[in-house]
């Protein structure tokens, strides 16, 4: 049956769950619906924003500019929110709130970049210029409006800056990349930045004797640049380090309500809780979700239901001499029972980056052939 076309009949699938014994044991799940919004939202253009009704999508229309529009979940158009006029249009960053989006996208002249706020409660649009340097990555935090950002300068260290909901009053945070709220708007995590050395020798910071000792010595790993997530919380006495992260790049994702971390770390994606109390914070042991190996890596994106209570993500099946994908299915994690649920299993397509929408019983994800071609779908579930 074509995915262009709702499936009315409500399925019940035996799927297996993978225990902590390798066992295999049955579980009912209820697939209710599923439906292909392929009409308004091709596969290359999943939304990674949402507000509380609608996902929001851009749409190149010309080579300099884009059209930024709100998606229902039916796959209807709701607003044309704005058309910018851009001098890179791949290269447009949104993010958002349930009330609040925000476009980040470089001016015609590209040294300029700038941030576009839009309050679909008001109907007022905001900008969040800062002088001298390029904003990039502005995030909101959905609980005091406040807007974290890097501000990006030739040759400096990325600098990450907070403002109010109207992107004013600039208040300098750290050095720093990876910016991200805590869920309940009373922190937010960073990772520092270091000084590309090659960069800052370009831009006359630094001399080329100044910029070759520090090749040297991060070469021979004597001051090789430390990479670690730090997070900052309002009942701490000073930020902490996120610990036992081995990647400088790892995918962190923490649940809506703030106490559980999903963290991809080296092809091993896994979950643990954490409490601040008496200007200290505490980890729990890690809670293994599930590990790469030589038949599949695990993809970046994965994301927690709206209760915090299951994680969606995706293995990504290898070729037999493991350098090409030849399949993607979508997994669910139970934090109560620490099971694994395979959602697809369908061969020869990918399926992959998971977003919980709605009050947790629908998950939209991409679904394309091995040519990279299809939909992406809406599926209702029910457990």
């Amino acid at each position: 049956m074509s995915l262009d076309k709702k499936l009315s009949a409500v399925f019940v699938i035996l799927l297996s769950i993978l225990n902590a014994n390798g066992q295999e044991e049955p579980f009912k799940l209820k697939l209710k619906s599923e439906t292909a919004l392929s009409a308004m939202m091709p596969a290359a253009a999943l939304p990674s924003a949402f507000t509380n009704d609608a996902m929001v999508l851009t749409k190149i229309t010309t080579p300099s500019s884009v059209e930024v529009t709100l998606i229902d979940f039916q796959g209807k158009v709701k607003k044309v929110l704005d058309e910018i006029e851009t001098s890179r249009p791949d290269r447009v960053f949104i993010s958002s709130t349930p009330t609040r989006i925000i476009i980040n996208y470089s001016e015609m002249d590209p040294k300029e970049k700038i941030a576009r706020i839009y309050d679909l409660e008001s109907n007022q649009v905001f900008v969040l210029r800062h002088e001298g340097g390029r904003v990039a990555f502005p995030v909101a935090s959905s609980q005091n409006g406040k807007i974290l950002y890097q501000l990006r300068i030739d040759g400096e260290p990325a600098k990450i800056y907070m403002t109010n909901a109207n992107g004013q009053n600039p208040q300098y945070i750290a050095n720093g990349i990876g910016q991200f709220w805590l869920p309940d708007g009373k922190g937010y995590v960073w990772k520092p930045s270091n000084m590309n050395p090659i960069e800052a020798y370009k831009h006359g910071k630094v001399s080329k004797e100044e910029a070759q000792q520090e090749l040297e010595k991060r070469r021979k790993g004597i001051q090789a640049p430390k990479i670690q997530y730090r997070l900052f919380h309002e009942d701490l006495n000073s930020p902490k380090l996120i610990p036992d992260l081995k990647n400088p790049n790892p995918q962190i994702v923490f649940s809506p309500q703030g106490q559980y971390l999903g963290i991809l770390d080296n092809g091993i994606l896994y979950c643990r809780s954490f409490s601040v109390s008496d200007g200290e914070i505490a980890f729990s042991e890690q809670k293994l979700i599930d590990k790469a190996d030589a038949s599949y890596e695990i993809d970046r994106i994965f994301s927690w239901d709206p209760k915090g209570e299951k994680l969606a993500y995706t293995r990504l099946y290898l070729d037999g001499d493991g350098h090409g994908y030849v399949n993607g299915d979508i997994f669910i994690y139970d934090l109560a029972t620490h099971k694994t649920v395979a959602l697809t299993t369908t061969p020869n397509n990918y399926e992959e980056n998971p977003i919980w929408i709605g009050s947790g019983d629908l998950i939209i994800h991409k679904k394309v052939n091995l040519r990279r071609e299809g939909n992406v779908v809406k599926m209702s579930i029910q457990y």
